[in-house]
């Protein structure tokens, strides 16, 4: 199924780089001539394409990945904070300026 998909969009993107070249050589050419063949240019290149789907288990397990994600950080998060003692009366600490 993903072989026919790509080789789908091989074939668009060939049609699209012929359309390209063919545009660059009316350009070359004498504007009135340009400008008389640019409506067939547009119909051309306004073929518009569907989305892509998604194949079947294309999709990744986000619980796998991301499932416990909050809890994962803050025990990481432990590692790097390191506690300080402190007592029960948290008014009776005063601000010295000293950081260590």
């Amino acid at each position: 199924m993903m072989k026919e998909k790509l080789e789908e969009i091989n074939r668009h993107i060939s049609a699209l780089s012929h359309t390209i070249k063919d545009t660059e050589e009316m350009m070359k050419d004498n504007d009135v001539c340009f400008i008389k063949k640019f409506p067939v240019s547009v119909e051309r290149v306004q073929n518009p394409q569907p989305d892509p789907q998604m194949a079947s288990g294309a999709l990744i397990l986000v619980p796998h990945y991301l499932g416990n994600l909050p809890f994962r950080v803050w025990k990481k998060m432990q590692d790097v904070v390191q506690n300080s003692e402190s007592g029960d009366d948290l008014c009776s600490y005063t601000y010295t300026g000293n950081h260590t």
